[in-house]
């Protein structure tokens, strides 16, 4: 059942608090951006997490952490290790395919001799 638009326009007009940093009078509407942008206390993932930096902690700790991460450091040299590892899984798994097939025709031909 969806709620009428005149409802809803006056529910995101009331003001809530957010329980994790204690702000308050924050209009429904904004709270997720309040949470997404603002808020000092939500809980967010370093932005070397894409190079597996396994840190979380409050945004208002982010930079800190940033300044000491070992893998904001070396994110130039892993970068391209990962690109690399990547490229390999990939060659390995063409390369599996193809032994694959290459036992496939071992064992027809090893069938066609003995058949002989």
């Amino acid at each position: 059942m969806e709620i009428p638009v005149f409802i809803n326009s006056i529910l995101d007009n009331f003001l809530v608090k957010c329980v994790a940093c204690g702000q308050t009078n924050i209009k429904r509407s904004d709270f997720n951006n309040h949470i997404n942008e603002i808020c000092p206390k939500t809980v967010v993932p370093c932005s070397a997490a894409d190079i597996r930096c396994p840190w979380t902690g409050h945004k208002k700790q982010l930079n800190l952490h940033i300044s000491s991460c070992h893998y904001e450091h070396i994110r130039p040299v892993l970068a391209e290790i990962l690109v690399e590892n990547n490229d390999l899984k990939e060659k390995n798994v063409q390369y599996e395919t193809q032994i694959e097939l290459l036992e496939k025709e071992h064992v027809r031909l090893n069938d066609q001799c003995t058949q002989d």
